[in-house]
């Protein structure tokens, strides 16, 4: 897996921006042709050879993308499509973690979609789950020891913009191969 530094990816994600805001009002598909997939292989450096797509997850179905390091899956990414929002819109939250609980609350579909990755990834082992409709990323950790769910912390990117303009060298820590 190579190791970009946040600036070269920063680079990336502006020479690939206009093909990542191209897929507002896209279906699941095109959302993770043109923002996901750009986002991750163009921007961020992850190995093509280091994700599956459609991963069968036993009885829990097929994770979206599954990211292997090291031979196992560390990551499960659900993908939705542009219209889904999981987060509160208009909204600039502080670079900390928000409770799994108050997000549920303000944003069912959020809830509804890590639950999902959840299932895979307890399925497959991986350590962490994410979910993304192509402008907007979460991520959490799959399991916390003594710890259930509504009590665990996620990191919320809430547009492209806030990625772009406050949060980038984060979402660069939380989502790069590294």
């Amino acid at each position: 897996m190579p190791k970009w530094p946040p600036e070269y990816s920063f680079d990336q994600f502006e020479k690939h921006e206009k093909t990542i805001r191209a897929a507002v009002g896209t279906n699941e598909a095109t959302t993770r042709l043109r923002a996901i997939d750009t986002m991750l292989f163009d921007v961020l450096g992850w190995e093509k050879t280091d994700v599956e797509t459609e991963r069968y997850c036993r009885e829990e179905g097929y994770s979206d993308y599954a990211f292997m390091n090291k031979g196992s899956v560390s990551l499960i990414l659900e993908a939705k499509r542009q219209g889904k929002t999981f987060a509160l819109a208009n909204t600039n939250l502080p670079s900390d973690p928000v409770g799994f609980s108050l997000l549920s609350k303000e944003a069912p579909a959020a809830e509804n979609a890590l639950r999902q990755a959840l299932g895979y990834a307890a399925s497959e082992g991986a350590r962490y789950i994410a979910i993304t409709n192509g402008h907007q990323w979460l991520l959490m950790l799959t399991f916390v020891h003594n710890q259930r769910i509504e009590q665990r912390s996620v990191f919320v990117f809430e547009s492209i913009d806030i990625i772009k303009q406050s949060k980038f060298r984060l979402f660069h820590s939380c989502f790069s191969p590294e």
